[in-house]
């Protein structure tokens, strides 16, 4: 399961890049919850159903994580263009080259299903 919100996921560079840091904000507050909020928050994501309503028993940790899920794509401004191909570049830079025979047999398998 994905635990990402999927505004950052759709607009991956441009949520990295904004100002306010969305995805690493997102991130330490996904990773400073404790394993019972954790589970929690999971539960809500696997449904796919955010409703602040829902949530007000909840600790202000969790509430933190869970408003990161209200953020629309739409209202996540494009990066600069220029800066966003640095970070591509960087990223791609960054993969190896070889894939691991692990990878390789679930991509067969990935493969096989389409």
């Amino acid at each position: 399961m994905i635990q990402m919100p999927e505004a950052f996921i759709i607009k991956r560079w441009d949520a990295e890049l904004h100002k306010d840091k969305l995805t690493e904000k997102w991130h330490t507050a996904y990773h400073d919850l404790s394993e019972s909020e954790r589970i929690f928050v999971d539960a809500i994501v696997a449904n796919n159903v955010f409703a602040p309503k829902d949530w007000t028993s909840a600790s202000d940790k969790v509430k933190k994580v869970l408003k990161f899920h209200l953020i629309d794509r739409n209202d996540i401004p494009p990066a600069n263009e220029e800066t966003k191909r640095r970070h591509i570049k960087q990223f791609e830079k960054s993969c190896p080259k070889k894939s691991t025979k692990e990878c390789q047999a679930l991509l067969q398998k990935v493969r096989k299903s389409w």
